[in-house]
């Protein structure tokens, strides 16, 4: 169910650090599942510490507490898992 090719990239250019230094920031996330006419289903399911979406499978499926059919599911990959910006694939 959920799998690193359905990742969608949120880009945040210019963030500025507490220190005045400006960077871009890549947010991967995974969206999927159905939205309903309210706009009133949606799960944010973050992704824990040093997790990553990949790890967030196990609740989820048609037989499991967060159906997709029934849902709409948003995983934000946490900045500094290696999948969204970290210091590891971001440039200064």
């Amino acid at each position: 169910m959920v799998e690193k090719e359905q990742l969608k990239n949120f880009r945040l250019e210019n963030f500025q650090l507490k220190s005045g230094i400006k960077i871009d920031l890549d947010l991967n996330y995974l969206a999927f599942g159905n939205l309903n006419a309210e706009k009133s289903n949606v799960i944010l399911f973050p992704t824990r510490y040093a997790g990553t979406h990949l790890e967030q499978g196990y609740l989820i499926d048609k037989d499991y507490p967060i159906n997709p059919n029934d849902y709409f599911i948003i995983i934000p990959n946490m900045f500094c898992n290696g999948v969204s910006s970290s210091p590891s694939n971001t440039a200064e």
